[in-house]
This record gives C-alpha cells, structure tokens and sequence, in this order.
C-alpha cells in the first residue's frame, strides 16, 4: 500500500509524466516498435519540460 500511495503522491502528481505516459499509451496501441514507443514518450516528456520552463520565465 505505501508503494501506491508514494506512486500517486510523488509521480502522478507531475503533469510531464502524466502527458508522457498517455503518450506511451497511445504509441503502444499503434502497435508501435519498442525503440518508437521509448523515444517518442521521451520526447514528449522533455518537450513537455521544455514548455512548462519557457512559461514559468516568461510569467516571471
């Protein structure tokens, strides 16, 4: 139980991993090779990243 609360308390509650993981999902249901699903979820979390740092500077 300690494991799912530490899972949804530290990892589900980032916003990156969240995009990420749907992500993944949607590349797995393409049936997507295993190299596309890794680099593609990659992707989208650091781009994610990426946006969420550019806006935080531009607010403040």
């Amino acid at each position: 139980m300690q494991i799912i609360n530490f899972i949804i308390q530290n990892i589900l509650t980032q916003a990156a991993i969240i995009v990420a993981l749907i992500a993944m999902l949607g590349l797995i249901l393409q049936k997507k090779t295993p190299g596309q699903i890794i680099s593609g979820s990659f992707k989208t979390l650091l781009g994610f990243q990426v946006l969420t740092a550019g806006s935080a500077i531009i607010v403040g």
